[in-house]
């Protein structure tokens, strides 16, 4: 229990939050009340009250309330799905990081310097998040396809703020979709994906599915 206290508290958990969170993972029933948390770890009332309240915030952890005659009480609980909760907590975070690094991209425009370094930290964040959602990879290139009909529909440059609430998609998934157009450009077809200086997406001809010959006779005129 030491050692995972430690652990907890190296990875940025509050002390007495650690304290609470590793003594409910090593109670067989995985569930104490607040008074045997008290009296087991020997720290005030409030202060549990205080890590639980951190804990919750995680989503580790839950309540259960318990009834007695004259008397109640809640007991706090971890169940099967707090690993789970906090996994995709976390992936949220990433998305938002991906999404808020997106939106600065767009504002100073990617050829700026300020603006190339956030799209680094666009995709980097945009990596994390699809690597710990796993979407499949049939789910993100329908998603890409979807993207390209967007922009194909709208015949405009199109950040991608616009783009998520014309498709009704969290900000997050349309980057993402972007970024899988982005990776593999065969997914576009005859078309390839770029950007203006402003940040906005946008659909061109790929070139090099034309040989110069093809392109020659295709705009050479009748007669």
């Amino acid at each position: 229990m030491e050692r995972f206290t430690a652990m907890l508290i190296g990875t940025g958990l509050p002390r007495t939050a650690a304290k609470v969170l590793a003594c409910l993972v090593t109670t067989p029933s995985g569930t104490r009340t607040a008074a045997e948390l008290t009296r087991l770890l020997a720290v005030s009332p409030a202060s549990v009250s205080k890590a639980v309240g951190y804990l919750e915030g995680l989503d580790v952890l839950t309540r259960e309330h318990e009834h007695e005659p004259g008397r109640r009480r809640e007991r706090y609980v971890i169940d099967d799905g707090a690993w789970l909760r906090t996994w995709l907590a976390s992936a949220e975070q990433n998305a938002r990081w991906a999404e808020t690094a997106q939106e600065g991209s767009d504002l100073f425009g990617p050829a700026t310097p300020t603006g190339a370094r956030l799209e680094g930290m666009r995709r980097f964040f945009a990596q994390v998040y699809r690597d710990m959602t796993g979407p499949s990879a049939t789910a993100a290139l329908d998603d890409a396809v979807i993207v390209l009909a967007a922009l194909l529909h709208a015949d405009r440059p199109l950040p991608t703020g616009e783009l998520a609430a014309a498709l009704g998609w969290p900000q997050a998934r349309t980057v993402i979709a972007v970024e899988t157009a982005e990776q593999q450009p065969r997914v576009c077809g005859p078309l390839a994906l770029g950007r203006t200086p402003s940040g906005a997406y946008v659909l061109t001809p790929q070139p090099d599915r034309l040989t110069p010959a093809q392109r020659a006779a295709l705009t050479r005129h009748p007669g």
